[in-house]
């Protein structure tokens, strides 16, 4: 598998494969299927939302609704409090929200826990694995990252907390400065609530507008490497935007997911959930959000970097050929030793007029086994586990 990769990465891959292939796409009817594909499942709610019968009962869906909301946090004491105050709110006050602090070195933990939602430390998670052989398969010495915070609700949720898991679980990031106004919840749950027959694994903010260049072109690469590509190319252009932090699962899958350590993790997710269209098929939904959301401004390098870094991540996944969803740790291993780690830079041109084009090393994920594969592989710490119930259930 990792010598195809290399022959496809030097540009060796078999040529008329990749033409007939083309062919394909230029078909009519595979066309208009995909143009149908662009649509389907896609919720333009603005108006229904803002109705006040419809916000009632999407409201009690979120008070009275089996879900819970999980919110990833490093050192956002300033944002973070506001979001927490307002989702307990609209929540009702019942224990849905729950934070990951990723060892924050400012007020986060304190500043969630003022604001009454349940705060968890990500390291406390990580006690429970064994991380020496943890580190060795992701080959990162220091894995760290948004999906390292990600993937320690599930650590949370199905070694620690084990019993009451809600049917969904809906990502939010903790670093939007008007999340009142951004309100993205309602929308958020609208198919839950008025589409239940359809029995959604998977639902989605998107974002009309922010495309980036660089993803996009990534995806369209990946089409027309093989059938794989293809079949993610296919599903992923319903969402505009693959970094949008607000997106819901339904968590008896998220046992078996792999996650990324960095910022790939988002889009590894849609990804599994692609795969797993091809058993239930339109079990994903893509929400309009016409809502305007303000966010911290990250560094323009720092953001390039992000989506470099992501699109690589896109067509080394097509490239090696296999489904996230049927990734074993073998596979797993393979893609962290051979494939990931082989983009290393790439050329960013700095905003100032007439500044030098830099090489810029970009930040390598890493695939994170599921949790199951960490319990099938005796990774887990037994005795941590039972440590961290007694801290964190009987309080």
């Amino acid at each position: 598998m990792a010598e195809h990769f290399d022959e496809a990465l030097k540009g060796e891959a078999d040529v008329e494969r990749s033409h007939a292939h083309f062919d394909t796409v230029r078909d009519d009817k595979r066309y208009a299927e995909f143009q149908g594909s662009l649509t389907k499942d896609f919720y333009s709610i603005h108006e229904k939302v803002v109705e006040k019968g419809t916000r009632k009962k999407l409201l009690e869906f979120l008070a009275d609704g089996p879900i819970e909301i999980q919110i990833p946090a490093w050192n956002e004491e300033d944002t973070l409090p506001a979001i927490a105050k307002y989702l307990k709110k609209q929540t009702s006050n019942k224990g849905k929200v729950l934070v990951m602090d990723a060892d924050s070195t400012d007020g986060t933990a304190e500043a969630a826990a003022k604001a009454g939602v349940r705060v968890i430390k990500q390291s406390d998670m990580y006690k429970c694995v064994k991380m020496d052989e943890f580190k060795a398969i992701l080959g990162d010495p220091k894995p760290r990252g948004r999906g390292m915070t990600l993937y320690a609700f599930w650590l949370y949720r199905f070694l620690i907390q084990e019993n009451g898991i809600p049917t969904y679980a809906i990502y939010c990031d903790s670093d939007i400065r008007n999340f009142a106004e951004y309100d993205p919840m309602p929308f958020m749950v609208y198919p839950l609530v008025f589409d239940s027959e359809k029995d959604f694994n998977y639902f989605k903010i998107a974002k009309p507008g922010r495309n980036n260049e660089t993803v996009m072109a990534a995806r369209c690469v990946m089409r027309g490497i093989n059938a794989l590509g293809q079949r993610y190319f296919d599903r992923l252009s319903r969402d505009m935007w693959m970094i949008s932090g607000e997106y819901g699962y339904r968590c008896e899958y998220m046992k078996r997911l792999p996650h990324c350590t960095r910022s790939f993790v988002d889009t590894y997710a849609a990804m599994y959930f692609a795969d797993l269209e091809r058993e239930k098929p339109n079990s994903v939904a893509i929400i309009s959000c016409p809502n305007s959301r303000i966010d911290k401004k990250n560094d323009p390098l720092k953001e390039q970097t992000i989506l470099y870094s992501i699109a690589c991540n896109l067509v080394g996944t097509a490239l090696y050929n296999v489904a996230v969803a049927d990734l074993t740790m073998d596979n797993i291993k393979e893609l962290n030793a051979s494939v990931f780690p082989k983009f290393s830079y790439y050329p960013y041109i700095p905003e100032e007029v007439h500044a030098p084009m830099q090489s810029v090393h970009i930040m390598n994920d890493r695939v994170i086994p599921s949790v199951q594969q960490l319990i099938d592989n005796d990774l887990v710490i037994k005795e941590k586990v039972a440590e961290m119930k007694e801290k964190y259930l009987k309080k």
